[in-house]
């Protein structure tokens, strides 16, 4: 059986993984944690029109590329009260906006990317 997971590690490029920790409340006012940030790698597209059909309703217009990586990224946790991982490349970063499991295919995602900001 093919193992998908190897190829996309074998085309992908060095990105940087950005997770924030859950934010700090003192009196009534969130402060972000410091980023903590760590090596990965992924195989990054730009979005096609397959690719957005995917992606849920609000995003659709916001996903500028779909990344293909073994890395482990979250998107947010309302629950936990976690903001999405960023994924940098080319000097700009990218927050991480959905995410599918490929796990029977070699332990890869592939991820919507949003401009940060947007």
């Amino acid at each position: 059986m093919l193992r998908l997971g190897s190829v996309v590690n074998r085309y992908a490029t060095a990105v940087v993984r950005r997770r924030y920790p859950a934010p700090t409340v003192v009196d009534g006012y969130a402060t972000p944690g410091t980023p903590v940030e760590s090596p990965a790698r992924a195989v990054v597209l730009p979005a096609s029109g397959r690719d957005l059909e995917r992606v849920r309703e609000g995003l659709r217009d916001k996903v500028r590329f779909i990344a293909w990586t073994t890395a482990d990224l979250r998107t947010v946790d309302q629950a936990e009260g976690l903001p999405p991982d960023e994924l940098v490349f080319a000097g700009v970063s990218y927050l991480v906006a959905g995410l599918r499991d490929y796990r029977q295919h070699g332990e890869f995602r592939e991820l919507a990317l949003l401009a940060k900001g947007t």
